[in-house]
């Protein structure tokens, strides 16, 4: 049955995960494989992962990745660090933070900026056995944003780069105002 998650500093107010899911990956030195999970907090100030080492009996919040956070979503990169991909500070931009030491602390976050129909929660995973990472969002239509558009984005060197592959919802300018792509959920 479901339970209140708690951290060291006791329950964990306000949060808000983004797309469902989670991701799950080996420490060296562990066990047990550790689970991350991407959410933002107004009490911690920001977004971050909740961590847990013992199958999710307990947890604990990772560092900041950034002061917002929000409709976030984790991935496991090619390279081996942690990609936490979160709504953005303004319209039509989303963070991508980085991991190096497993989910523990996060890099200042990098504002992707590529076409992005609004900030609003994208979605982010690795595809199985391979190199490439797929993004899912909204897009941009003649210079406009909103949640309409839908597309692919794909990188195949950790996150650095994305490059569109896939618009999923093909509209022209006539239709953008009965159109509405709302949140994405890669599964």
């Amino acid at each position: 049955p479901p339970s209140q998650i708690s951290i060291q500093s006791g329950p964990l107010e306000g949060a808000t995960p983004g797309p469902p899911g989670g991701v799950s990956f080996m420490v060296p030195g562990q066990a047990s494989p550790r689970m991350a999970v991407a959410f933002g907090s107004r009490s911690l100030g920001g977004g971050a992962a909740l961590l847990s080492d013992d199958h999710g009996a307990t947890w604990r919040a990772s560092g900041l990745a950034n002061p917002r956070g929000g409709e976030a979503q984790l991935a496991v990169a090619p390279n081996g660090s942690l990609l936490l991909n979160s709504r953005g500070d303004r319209q039509g931009v989303r963070w991508q933070s980085e991991s190096r030491d497993f989910g523990e602390t996060w890099s200042a976050p990098r504002v992707l900026d590529f076409g992005f129909g609004s900030s609003c929660e994208g979605s982010i995973l690795r595809v199985p056995n391979s190199s490439d990472l797929l993004f899912s969002h909204a897009g941009r239509v003649h210079g406009r944003w909103n949640r309409w558009n839908l597309t692919i984005w794909r990188s195949r060197d950790s996150g650095a780069n994305w490059t569109a592959v896939v618009q999923v919802e093909k509209v022209s300018a006539s239709e953008l105002e009965q159109l509405h792509t709302a949140y994405s959920s890669l599964v």
